[in-house]
């Protein structure tokens, strides 16, 4: 539920953020304000900052809270992505000393999401069957038999709809958890309490088979996916020994035993070479990318079914006008390859060339673009989200005042647009306290240990 954008060059790297944030309690209620902070100071020891979006808390723990106590211990880093994990090692220490029930309650929101998805599919599925029964006049069957049919293929569709979630979650990449390049191993302990959210929560019983497959899925769900909903985390600057900005997003997904599982989806190190210049959005992505490559994924896939289904009625209008000789067979075969072909071309190089050549235009602008159009265009892109949202049909799910910060070596990393919850001119005490807490020498290992 926010837009932010990173605009990088060789210069500097400037930021926006939205300020909407939605709270959700079950199904039924959610709420919105238009005052949430998402971009913030890593560390006081280099111009390096880092963004929040889709999720606001860790275990409990406002980011905002976590953010600051690091930025507290932190010092100096070499590079970006340093600091980048020194933070998820942060994190993952902290969730190393979190009460088990707040971990629990994470895994169990995550399996909810996916066991519900599953158990609706399989109850529509009957219902469905059921109607077209009754509407097929089917004659009427004692409730010992009925019961007995629909327990067959209730444990029929689940075992269908479990082999797809399986085939599916293994063909997935890997998640990668803190730590070790290996995955944890779920104990007998956690199998067990997989076994009984098995049991607690299914409509019907299931058979032991069924039961298995199940767990399998849940196991795969916890190693494999955001299911349940994750965090993203965007940080950028640069570090003592970068002459040019660089940025990395993360996703992080709670803790499995005593390990943070995350994904590092997006690095961009900007260089004299290549890339000189980028312009990266997060979260609700779509206008940025119509705007910055032409196209965005939901254009890209109408247009993709549109040559599908306009080149499948030409196919069919060619094979129906052939004739029924010894070449049909042949002629058939080969008008299928040329039109997947086709396809291919159109999702592979149409597309692409479109992107890239929208994308250079404007990337070779930004690569020049001072600091303070920077700011400018990065608010801009998250305020034309924020206008889109506004008159689309929907929620406004981008919306309020919009942050803009501007990192640089020079100037470190610094403010351009940032609202207060309090008036300015009533609180200068705490502008004093900032300032005094900014000037105060640090205390080195020797002197911090008398």
């Amino acid at each position: 539920m926010t837009a932010e954008v990173a605009i990088l060059n060789k210069t500097a790297v400037a930021v926006a953020a939205d300020s909407a944030v939605t709270i959700t309690h079950g199904a039924n209620f959610s709420k919105t304000y238009d005052s949430a902070d998402k971009i913030f100071e890593l560390t006081t020891a280099q111009p390096i900052g880092i963004m929040v979006y889709s999720g606001m808390h860790f275990l409990g723990i406002p980011l905002q809270s976590l953010v600051r106590e690091f930025r507290d211990q932190a010092g100096a880093f070499d590079k970006v992505e340093n600091a980048a994990f020194a933070f998820l090692e942060f994190l993952n220490n902290e969730g190393k000393g979190a009460a088990s029930e707040l971990i629990n309650e994470e895994i169990e929101a995550t399996l909810g999401e996916m066991w519900d998805s599953i158990q609706h599919k399989v109850s529509y599925t009957m219902t469905r069957e059921a109607v077209e029964a009754s509407k097929n006049g089917e004659p009427d069957q004692s409730i010992k038999d009925f019961r007995e049919r629909s327990q067959a293929r209730y444990e029929e569709l689940y075992s269908k709809e479990l082999d797809e979630r399986i085939s599916i979650l293994e063909s997935d990449p890997e998640l990668r958890f803190f730590g070790s390049e290996s995955q944890p191993q779920l104990s007998a302990a956690d199998i067990e309490n997989l076994e009984s959210f098995v049991n607690d929560f299914a409509m019907l019983p299931l058979p032991d088979e069924v039961k298995r497959k199940a767990v399998r899925v849940l196991e795969l769900v916890l190693l494999r996916s955001f299911a349940g909903g994750y965090t993203g985390l965007v940080v950028f600057g640069f570090g003592k020994k970068e002459r040019f900005p660089s940025l990395l997003s993360f996703k992080i997904g709670g803790m499995i035993g005593d390990r943070l599982k995350y994904e590092c989806d997006y690095t961009c190190d900007i260089d004299r070479s290549k890339p000189r210049a980028d312009i990266v959005p997060f979260a609700q992505r779509d206008v940025v990318d119509r705007f910055v490559d032409g196209l965005d994924q939901e254009v890209r896939d109408q247009l993709s079914q549109y040559c599908s289904n306009a080149v499948n009625k030409v196919l069919s209008e060619v094979i129906e006008s052939l004739p029924s000789d010894g070449a049909y067979d042949d002629l058939k075969t080969t008008v299928e390859e040329a039109i997947s072909q086709f396809k291919e071309q159109i999702d592979k190089e149409a597309f692409e060339a479109i992107q890239t050549d929208a994308r250079s235009d404007i990337i070779s602008m930004i690569e020049f673009m001072p600091k303070p159009e920077m700011a400018k265009t990065a608010e801009a892109l998250v305020d034309l989200t924020s206008t889109k949202r506004k008159v689309s049909r929907g929620f406004e799910t981008v919306g309020g005042p919009i942050d803009v910060a501007v990192i640089s070596k020079t100037e470190g990393f610094v403010w351009v647009k940032r609202k207060h919850y309090f008036p300015p001119d009533l609180n200068a005490r705490y502008f004093e306290r900032i300032a005094i807490s900014r000037d105060a020498p640090q205390e080195d290992d020797d002197a911090a240990s008398v």
